[in-house]
């Protein structure tokens, strides 16, 4: 009621105009910041999801499979097994004693 007593107080001549294409703009920032918000929205559910996921995968079972070996037969657990580092440490090793071998072979070269 205010608003329109307010609005009623003035003539039509005391108004400005509204410029050419107001409408237009107007709508198309409406429709953009509905799309930023639906985009947002988007996103948050996105996110949402993936930490889902993520805690289903970190407390189920199925993480603890990935993790720890279970001996079917005997139904013992063994811890996980670190035999692919060890074969890497093992190669790594072989490989710079290579190096030091053939830096040496090189400094008893040169002093010859």
């Amino acid at each position: 009621r205010c608003a329109e007593a307010f609005a009623n107080g003035f003539d039509e001549s005391e108004l400005a105009q509204v410029p050419a294409g107001f409408d237009e703009e107007l709508q198309n920032k409406i429709k953009t910041k509905t799309e930023d918000k639906r985009m947002f929205a988007l996103y948050v559910f996105k996110v949402a999801i993936a930490a889902c996921v993520a805690l289903i995968i970190t407390f189920s079972s199925a993480f603890n499979a990935l993790v720890t070996h279970q001996d079917v037969s005997t139904g013992s657990r063994g811890g996980p097994s670190f035999s692919f580092v060890n074969s890497i440490s093992a190669q790594l090793n072989a490989f710079s004693q290579k190096i030091v071998d053939l830096e040496v072979l090189n400094n008893a070269q040169k002093k010859e």
